[in-house]
């Protein structure tokens, strides 16, 4: 079974690589990409994907009141939040804005793609509200939380290093 992936991040060229990174995935079709909110509302009543993969902060129409509307109005799209955000508190407002899952952008592409399959697989409409069992720390309320000890990433490379600093 094929996912179908719609791809919600105002960074086009992280949006962009991750398309490209996901698209070399078996079983993996990013069906669309939105640079903010109000597009990923649209763009996912147009392409009805299995998953939408959301960045928590993007212009217009943030990523959690996205997450409800989209939520709200097509119940079968699993939403998983996407954040450089590791904070419980923006889990839990995911969570509770209709969100399958939460992973933040620290994690591996193989993280990300288990993500994926996970929530396209979640039954009935309700978020799941533990960590799965391959997640990092069991705080989580959602979703994976890997991460780089040595801040390498493989889209943004040292980048991410010397933002933190």
């Amino acid at each position: 079974m094929t996912i179908r992936v719609l791809l919600a991040d105002d960074n086009a060229l992280f949006r962009n690589s991750l398309g490209r990174l996901l698209m070399n995935q078996p079983g993996i079709e990013v069906a669309g990409q939105a640079a903010d909110g109000k597009l990923a509302i649209e763009l996912a009543r147009k392409l009805k994907p299995d998953v939408v993969l959301i960045d928590v902060r993007m212009p217009w129409v943030n990523g959690i009141e996205a997450t409800q509307i989209i939520h709200r109005e097509c119940p079968d799209i699993r939403i998983i939040g996407f954040s450089m955000n590791e904070g419980q508190a923006i889990m839990r407002a995911m969570r509770d804005a209709g969100a399958t899952g939460y992973i933040t952008k620290g994690c591996c592409v193989a993280e990300l793609v288990a993500e994926l399959r996970a929530c396209s697989q979640a039954h009935g409409s309700s978020p799941r509200t533990e960590a799965s069992p391959r997640c990092g720390t069991p705080g989580n309320v959602l979703g994976v939380n890997g991460r780089w000890d040595n801040g390498d990433h493989p889209l943004y490379g040292e980048t991410q290093k010397s933002e933190a600093s």
